[in-house]
């Protein structure tokens, strides 16, 4: 594990809050930042936070795993996913670019909507209950000495 990564967990670790607490925290910012809702993981993530009564810091700082750098593999493994689970093959849309608008663009597109919602869900859930019990377990690890 690289140094950056040893010090969040370090930071996390070390909010005075409850292992479970801090694990919860840490699976909805995951959750929400898997999730196909671009440009709202944000706002997302703090209304989970408040719903669920968790540090609004560490669910941003899970969240926050979706960035610039990392939105493009993210999203294509999670519509990857989605692919293979409703049974459409992957291939790169056929796009007329003599006639391009944004209308065909979505229509062209469309065809992606419901395996990439299906796919991101999917992997957020399953990115979440992964994030849940390895926090919890890597806080408890840090507390107990």
């Amino acid at each position: 594990m690289s140094f950056r990564v040893r010090e969040r967990l370090r930071q996390i670790a070390g909010f005075h809050d409850t292992p479970h607490r801090i694990a919860l925290a840490v699976a909805l910012g995951i959750f929400t930042a898997l999730t196909p809702t671009i440009g709202l993981h944000t706002i997302t993530a703090l209304s989970l936070a408040w719903l669920f009564r968790v540090s609004k810091a560490i669910t941003l700082m899970a969240t926050f795993v979706n960035n610039p750098w990392t939105i493009a593999p993210i999203y294509t493994g999670c519509l990857l996913v989605g692919l293979a689970l409703t049974g459409r093959p992957f291939g790169l849309p056929r796009m007329e670019w003599n006639g391009l608008t944004a209308w065909a663009a979505l229509d062209v597109l469309s065809a992606y909507l419901a395996p990439f919602v299906l796919g991101t869900l999917l992997v957020g859930l399953l990115g979440a209950v992964a994030a849940y019990f390895f926090t919890r377990w890597a806080v408890a690890r840090h507390r107990a000495g």
